[in-house]
């Protein structure tokens, strides 16, 4: 099977339905605000990383980074990551999103993804640690991020989740 990956700066503007979508089956519960969603992708395309997976014209898999100072809830991140000891900068990056469409999991397209993005985030952003966080109840990406290497280095609870930072070096 061949999984083509495309950089958004190689891809025509009809594909940002297509990643809204997936963005939306993957992640999104009603209600869905498809314009917000739209702006987070685009946000990603200008200020950080963003990367397509393609099988035969339709998008089957993306991955976001952007800088911590960019992300959500960067400085929360940042403030967590401070007080485990962890060395961090706001300019580091952090995946803040991986969707894979069901019909393609299981068969590393998430991994691959995982790979290019961490590449492209350390050529943007010249640091050499690259930062992950997801829910604890996301059994899928927490063995994604073990199996890639990367390091629980905090743990989080808010008022909804419990969450998980990862971290890896990249060299």
């Amino acid at each position: 099977m061949r999984i083509e990956l495309i950089d958004w700066i190689d891809c025509n503007g009809k594909n940002i339905e297509n990643i809204v979508r997936l963005y939306m089956e993957v992640f999104s519960a009603p209600p869905r605000d498809e314009k917000e969603i739209e702006r987070q992708i685009r946000e990603h395309i200008e200020k950080g990383v963003l990367l397509i997976a393609v099988k035969k014209d339709k998008v089957v898999g993306i991955f976001g980074a952007v800088p911590l100072k960019r992300y959500e809830d960067g400085e929360n991140v940042i403030k967590v990551l401070s007080a485990n000891g962890i060395d961090v900068d706001e300019n580091d990056f952090i995946m803040s999103m991986l969707a894979v469409s069901e019909e393609y999991r299981g068969r590393r397209v998430g991994s691959i993804l995982c790979h290019h993005g961490e590449i492209e985030s350390f050529e943007k952003s010249g640091r050499e640690r690259f930062f992950s966080r997801t829910r604890k109840d996301a059994l899928e990406m927490n063995a994604l991020l073990t199996s890639r290497g990367y390091r629980l280095v905090a743990e989080e609870v808010s008022e909804k989740y419990i969450w998980l930072t990862y971290s890896s070096r990249l060299l």
